[in-house]
């Protein structure tokens, strides 16, 4: 049995956080929580997660600042990154753009798209 796969979810509503968390650790995942937008990072770092569910407005650095590291890094730029926004209608499109997310979904979100959106970007592991 291969183990399971791991996702990031970084933002900074804990009712969001909750949420995501429960549905993804019924839907088989392991889950890895940040609040805070100096902690992804080291925590991508840290946990190697397939696969990073990121808010943009988060405290201290924004998701688009973030989501420019990890796709900087050798070691990280492989791991799809879906970003979260509450409006991408307060960002000038050129911004909206230049991020290098894999995949985006604007606030408030139905789940089942996002789990969607996670399984598209994971896809099941062949059996060896």
């Amino acid at each position: 049995m291969s183990p399971k796969r791991r996702i990031l979810i970084a933002d900074d509503d804990p009712d969001i956080l909750a949420m995501l968390s429960l549905r993804l650790l019924k839907a088989g995942y392991d889950v890895v929580k940040a609040a805070e937008g100096s902690l992804v990072l080291a925590l991508v770092r840290e946990t190697k997660p397939d696969l990073v569910i990121l808010d943009y407005f988060l405290p201290n650095v924004k998701g688009d600042e973030i989501c420019l590291q990890i796709k900087a890094d050798s070691a990280l730029r492989a791991i799809p990154v879906i970003l979260l926004s509450a409006s991408t209608a307060a960002l000038p499109p050129e911004t909206v753009h230049a991020i290098p997310t894999d995949d985006r979904l604007t606030k408030p979100f139905d789940i089942s798209i996002l789990l969607e959106k996670i399984r598209l970007l994971l896809p099941a592991e062949s059996a060896g």
